[in-house]
C-alpha cells in the first residue's frame, strides 16, 4: 500500500470525526442558546407582569395622593403612566427600573424619548400559551376596570360626577368623601385582588412551564457535550496512529535518503540509494540515484556553460551601449523607471529638456529630481499606466524663456517573468510649434464660424446701404430738385458709403492671417461702436440692454479679438434663449485683492477690467460648464455648431494676462465675465473684489 493510500485512508477517518464533533458542537452551541432563551423569555414574561402590576400600584398610588392632596401633578403623573401603558405616550428609558418613586422624590420631569408600544402589543411578542395570554388579559381589563374607578375618585375631588348614559358629566360641589372612600373602601380592595390573582396564577403556571423547558433543554445539551467527549478521544486515537504509520513508513526511510544525500553534496556523485520500496520513497530513491548519475554527467558541462555566459555577458553589455547611443540620437527624451519611482535611465534628450545631468537623476526618485507638485503629477500618470495595463497618453507643459513648451508623452509598461511589471517607460515629442499652428487654425476655424452666424446681420447693413444709394443717386440728377435737397441727399450718400467701407474693414478685419495687434482701447467705446451691429445680430426675440461703467475703461488688447468674442457671447446668449429674453452686456472695474480659483485662466492681484455678458437662457448644468472651452465641444444640435465659437473668448482673455468667471445654473441664465488688466490710472474708483 502507498504512502498516499494510508494518508487519504487516515485523512477520511479524521474529517469524517471532525466533521461529527463539529455537529455535535453546534448542538452543544444550539442547546446552551435554547437554555438561555427559554430563561429569557421567562425573564421577559415576569417583566410584563410585574410591570402590569407596578403600573397597577404606580396609578393607584398616584390617584390616592390626588384624593388626599388635590395636587394636580398626581392626577397628570396618573394619566402619563396609564397612557405609556396603553402606548398612546413614548416609553421613557430605563422605565423597567425604579421610576415614578424617583420622579416624584426629585421633581425631575419624566423624560419620554423612547418608542410607543402599548403593555398589550408587548404581551403579544411573547413566546406564551394561550391560558397564559388569558390570564395576563384578565389582570389587564381588570386593572382597566380599576382604572376606571381611580378617575371616578378623583373627578369626585374636582366636582365632576357622571350623569346618565355616556360620557356626559355634571358639575356639583367636590365630594372627597367619597373620592376617599372608593379609593380606600372594600369595592377597590376587592378590584386590586381581581387583578393581582390571574397574575399569580400566571407566574406559577410560568414557572412550571419554564422549569420543564429548561430541563429537557439542559438534559439534551448533556448529551451532545458526552458525545462530543467521545469524538475527541475517537480523534486523537485516529491521529496517533496517522504519527505512527508515518514514522514507520516515511522518517526512517527519508533519514537514510538524508545520509545518502550529505555523501552526494561532499562529491561522491556514484554514490547509490539501497531502499528498495514500492512506495513513493522507493520510487524517490531510485529517481534520487539517477540524479546522482545525471550531476555527474552535467558537471562536465558546467564549464563550458559557463564560458558562454561570459561572452553572452560581454555580447550584451555592447548592446546596452549601442542601444544607450541610438536612445541619445532620438529626438525625444525617454526614460525608464521602476514601479517605486526610481529613474533606472534617461537619454540625453531628457537631460537637455529638465537641464539636468544624468547623474543627477540616474538611482533617484521623483522626489528627489523635482519639486513635490511636479513629481505628484509624472507619478499620477505611472499609476495610472501599472492600473490600466495600457499607454497612457498625455501633455506636459514646461516654462521656458519664449513662453511655454509642449509634449506628447506616451506611458507604458515594461514587464518581466510571469508578466509582472518591471519598469514604466516614457517617450515624449516635443509638440510646441504644432501647438501653436494648431491654436492659429482653431482661431480663423472660429472666425468662420462667427461670420457664417453674422450673414444676416451683415445681408442686413449691406442691404440698408444700397437702399440709401438705388434710392438716392438716381433722384441726385433730377432738374427739380432744390439744391438744399441735393445736398441732403449727397450727405445720405456718403454716410451709406461710409457705413460700407466700415462694414467691409471690419470683415477684412476679421478674416486677417496676421498676428495680433494689442494697442489701448477703451472698452465702452468698443461696445458703443459695436452695439446698433448686435442689436440686428440677435434679432426680434431677444432683447440686448447695455450697462458700462460711467467713466473710461482702457486696456491694452486686440480691438478686432475683443469684438470676436463680444460678438460670440452675444450670440451664444441669443442661442440659449430659444423663446425669447434679455442680453445685457455691463463693464466695471474691480480690484483683486487676492488671488482666487477662478474658471479659466490664472486671477492675480491687481486692477481689472470687466466686460460681462449674461441672459436669461436654458443655463447650463456642471458637467457643460466644465467642458465650455474645449475645442469642437457644442451643446447645438448637429449642423448648428462647431464648439469654436468661446475659443476666441479665451483668446482674448490668454492674450491680455487676464481669466474668466462663469455663473451659470439650468433654468437660471448665464453670465460670463471676462478680466482684462486695466491700464493703470491712479484717479479711478474701483469696486474692491475679495
Amino acid at each position: 500500500m502507498t504512502i498516499r493510500t494510508i494518508l487519504t485512508i487516515f485523512l477520511a477517518v479524521i474529517v469524517a470525526e471532525l466533521i461529527l464533533l463539529a455537529v455535535v458542537i453546534s448542538l452543544i452551541i444550539a442547546g446552551q442558546q435554547d437554555v438561555a432563551d427559554t430563561e429569557n423569555r421567562r425573564y421577559q414574561a415576569y417583566k410584563i407582569a410585574d410591570e402590569l402590576r407596578q403600573s397597577s400600584d404606580d396609578m393607584t398610588r398616584m390617584a390616592r395622593t390626588y384624593v388626599a392632596t388635590g395636587n394636580p401633578i398626581y392626577e397628570q403623573y396618573f394619566r402619563d403612566i396609564l397612557e405609556i401603558r396603553n402606548g398612546t405616550k413614548p416609553r421613557p428609558a430605563n422605565y423597567d427600573r425604579i421610576y415614578w418613586d424617583l420622579v416624584i422624590a426629585t421633581g425631575a420631569k419624566p423624560n419620554y424619548q423612547g418608542s410607543k408600544i402599548s403593555l398589550k402589543d408587548r404581551m403579544a411578542g411573547l413566546n406564551l400559551l394561550a391560558r397564559e395570554r388569558a390570564l395576563l388579559a384578565e389582570a389587564q381589563a381588570n386593572s382597566d376596570s380599576l382604572v376606571s374607578l381611580e378617575k371616578t375618585a378623583m373627578d369626585a375631588v374636582k366636582g365632576r360626577f357622571p350623569e346618565g348614559p355616556g360620557d356626559t358629566v355634571i358639575q356639583r360641589d367636590p365630594d372627597p368623601e367619597l373620592a376617599r372612600a372608593l379609593m380606600f373602601g372594600e369595592i377597590y380592595h376587592k378590584a386590586k385582588a381581581s387583578i393581582m390573582k390571574p397574575i399569580e396564577a400566571f407566574l406559577v403556571l410560568l414557572e412550571q412551564r419554564m422549569k420543564s423547558e429548561v430541563a429537557e433543554a439542559r438534559a439534551t445539551l448533556r448529551k451532545n457535550v458526552t458525545a462530543s467527549a467521545i469524538l475527541v478521544a475517537f480523534t486523537l486515537l485516529t491521529l496517533a496512529a496517522l504519527a505512527l504509520a508515518i514514522g514507520r513508513r516515511v522518517l526512517g526511510p527519508v533519514g537514510e535518503l538524508i545520509k545518502q544525500s550529505d555523501a552526494i553534496a561532499q562529491g561522491n556523485y556514484g554514490h547509490q540509494v539501497s531502499l528498495r520500496a514500492n512506495d513513493e520513497i522507493g520510487i524517490l530513491s531510485r529517481a534520487f540515484n539517477r540524479m546522482s548519475q545525471a550531476v555527474e554527467m552535467d558537471m562536465s558541462r558546467r564549464t563550458e556553460a559557463e564560458a558562454a555566459l561570459r561572452d553572452s555577458r560581454e555580447e550584451l553589455r555592447q548592446s546596452q551601449l549601442l542601444l544607450e547611443k541610438i536612445m541619445d540620437q532620438m529626438p525625444a527624451h525617454i526614460f525608464l523607471r521602476d514601479t517605486q519611482g526610481r529613474f533606472v535611465l534617461v537619454n540625453s534628450r531628457y537631460e537637455e529638456v529638465y537641464g539636468l545631468a544624468r547623474k543627477d537623476i540616474i538611482g533617484k526618485t521623483l522626489d528627489e529630481v523635482f519639486d513635490a507638485e511636479q513629481a505628484e503629477y509624472y507619478r499620477s500618470f505611472d499609476k495610472q499606466a501599472i492600473a490600466t495595463g495600457r499607454v497612457i497618453e498625455h501633455e506636459i507643459t514646461l516654462p521656458s524663456q519664449d513662453g511655454e513648451r509642449t509634449f506628447s508623452s506616451l506611458k507604458f509598461l515594461i514587464r518581466g517573468m510571469g508578466d509582472a511589471v518591471k519598469m514604466v517607460g516614457g517617450v515624449s515629442f516635443e509638440t510646441t510649434n504644432l501647438r501653436r499652428s494648431e491654436q492659429i487654425r482653431l482661431r480663423q476655424s472660429g472666425k468662420l464660424e462667427l461670420l457664417g452666424q453674422m450673414t444676416g446681420s451683415i445681408a442686413h447693413d449691406f442691404n440698408n446701404v444700397m437702399t440709401v444709394l438705388s434710392c438716392n443717386v438716381p433722384l441726385l440728377n433730377s432738374e427739380k430738385l432744390t439744391p438744399e435737397k441735393q445736398k441732403q441727399l449727397s450727405r445720405d450718400c456718403n454716410e451709406a458709403v461710409g457705413m460700407a467701407s466700415n462694414l467691409t474693414k471690419r470683415l477684412m478685419a476679421i478674416a486677417r492671417k496676421e498676428p495680433l495687434e494689442r494697442t489701448v482701447v477703451d472698452l465702452n467705446d468698443l461696445i458703443g461702436n459695436l452695439e446698433e451691429f448686435l442689436r440686428r445680430s440677435v434679432g426680434h426675440d431677444a432683447t440686448l440692454k447695455c450697462e458700462l461703467y460711467d467713466e473710461p475703461i482702457p486696456v491694452i488688447i486686440d480691438a478686432v479679438l475683443a469684438e470676436m468674442a463680444l460678438l460670440n457671447l452675444v450670440l451664444n446668449s441669443r442661442d440659449a434663449m430659444p423663446d425669447g429674453g434679455t442680453i445685457t452686456i455691463k463693464t466695471s472695474r474691480v480690484i483683486k485683492e487676492e488671488a482666487l480659483a477662478v474658471d479659466w485662466g490664472a486671477a492675480q492681484i491687481g486692477h481689472y477690467a470687466v466686460l460681462e455678458v449674461g441672459d436669461t437662457g436654458t443655463g447650463m448644468s456642471p458637467e457643460v460648464k466644465k467642458k465650455l472651452f474645449e475645442a469642437f465641444f457644442t451643446t447645438k444640435e448637429k449642423g448648428k455648431g462647431t464648439g469654436l465659437g468661446l475659443n476666441t473668448v479665451q483668446d482674448l482673455a490668454a492674450e491680455s494676462d487676464g481669466y474668466i468667471e462663469i455663473d451659470s445654473q439650468l433654468g437660471r441664465g448665464t453670465s460670463i465675465k471676462v478680466f482684462i488688466p486695466l491700464v493703470k490710472d491712479e484717479e479711478a474708483e474701483y469696486e474692491v473684489v475679495s
